[in-house]
């Protein structure tokens, strides 16, 4: 009976581990053109103390019949920090970035390239 309960026990066990796992790939992310209005640009610090720049891209969206913006954010790390810092406010920008949405729902881009 003990050998039951313990192998029962390692079979619920392995089926946690691959639900964990599964979530996990259900989070991947793609790459993707977004084409968005530079609006409520800042500049921050990430964990590491780096600087980087986060725009916020509103998007529109129904549910139950009932319409609704949110913000998502876009952020340039790196090199790209620097030329995100050389756009205008309110300026149109075109990049490619990869776009992940979270398990919790919260989606964010983070810039791979900009586009002239």
């Amino acid at each position: 009976m003990n050998i039951r309960i313990r192998t029962r026990h390692v079979s619920i066990m392995t089926l946690a581990v691959l639900l964990v796992a599964l979530s996990i790939v259900a989070a991947s992310a793609a790459d993707q053109i977004l084409e968005f209005k530079a609006v409520s640009m800042t500049t921050a610090m990430d964990k590491n103390g780096n600087a980087y720049t986060r725009f916020i891209v509103e998007k529109q969206t129904t549910l139950n019949g009932h319409s609704y913006t949110y913000g998502i954010p876009v952020m340039a790390f790196g090199e790209l920090h620097a030329k995100a810092q050389a756009i205008e406010d309110g300026a149109m920008v075109k990049a490619i970035v990869n776009h992940r949405i979270m398990n919790d729902g919260r989606e964010s881009y983070t810039v791979r390239a900009f586009l002239e």
